[in-house]
């Protein structure tokens, strides 16, 4: 359920068209967020989230890319 509820967020908060933030180009489909970020919009907490975002990598449905300050989900 965990991964489910996360996934519904991540659809729900990637981009419909390309923005800049922070000088970056954020395209379409992907997003810009943290983890304790994705635990306030999801509900879950963030060893829920981290584990629902491996499940979510190992199956193919999304890629992320993390710095120490942000992560780009795709």
């Amino acid at each position: 359920m965990a991964v489910r509820n996360l996934w519904l967020t991540i659809l729900l908060s990637a981009n419909h068209k390309p923005n800049k933030w922070q000088g970056m180009v954020i395209k379409a489909g992907q997003f810009v967020t943290s983890l304790q970020g994705l635990s306030d919009r999801s509900g879950l907490s963030v060893q829920s989230v981290r584990t629902a975002l491996k499940k979510l990598q190992s199956t193919g449905e999304i890629s992320v890319k993390s710095t120490n300050k942000n992560t780009l989900i795709t």
